[in-house]
């Protein structure tokens, strides 16, 4: 049987802060992965030193991924359906991603990893369109539900975003444990 096959969606530099031990876990299991850079993110200007350049994949303890680019929406759309990937993992939902119309054409399954507090800031479809969310507790299914729907409908709001959701922690402390606090001081 092959190994699992993931894409990860860098947007930024910043992606590695809470993907980064995602990428590592699925590096050690022996999957395939691949990174795959946003390179239509602006090269100049206050956030360019977050570009995702592919010269700056952090080094990663069980192995490197494969890098990929892209040129915006259409093109990581495009990129999606021509891939035979086992599924996506990013941040946000597919509608962040891909133009709306392009959605249901991902063949894959799409994770998506909260990756801070306003991973519900931007609208339910982010959200309901994700295979999966991975989010930090079961508080963000309850304040989910409470910001986007009624009082009489966030029961039922609140069982279908269960439905879709684990609860992971915070992904963006997991490798804590690999810091030698003796060389850090």
């Amino acid at each position: 049987m092959n190994a699992p096959s993931v894409l990860f969606l860098i947007e930024r530099n910043s992606a590695y802060r809470y993907l980064g031990s995602v990428i590592e876990a699925a590096l050690s299991r022996g999957w395939d992965v691949s990174l795959v850079h946003d390179y239509s993110q602006p090269q100049t200007g206050a956030k360019a030193y977050q570009f995702p350049s592919v010269d700056a994949i952090p080094r990663f303890i069980s192995g490197q991924p494969q890098s990929l680019v892209h040129q915006g929406a259409s093109d990581l759309g495009r990129l999606l359906r021509e891939s035979t990937a086992s599924c996506v993992v990013a941040s946000r939902g597919p509608t962040d991603y891909v133009p709306a119309e392009e959605v249901d054409q991902i063949p894959m399954p799409w994770i998506s990893v909260q990756e801070h507090f306003d991973f519900a800031a931007f609208g339910i479809d982010r959200i309901m369109t994700s295979s999966l969310n991975c989010v930090y507790g079961p508080y963000w299914i309850q304040l989910i539900a409470q910001l986007y729907a009624a009082l009489p409908f966030r029961e039922e709001l609140a069982n279908q975003l269960q439905s879709i959701s684990v609860m992971t922690g915070c992904t963006q402390s997991d490798g804590l444990h690999q810091v030698d606090q003796t060389v850090l001081r």
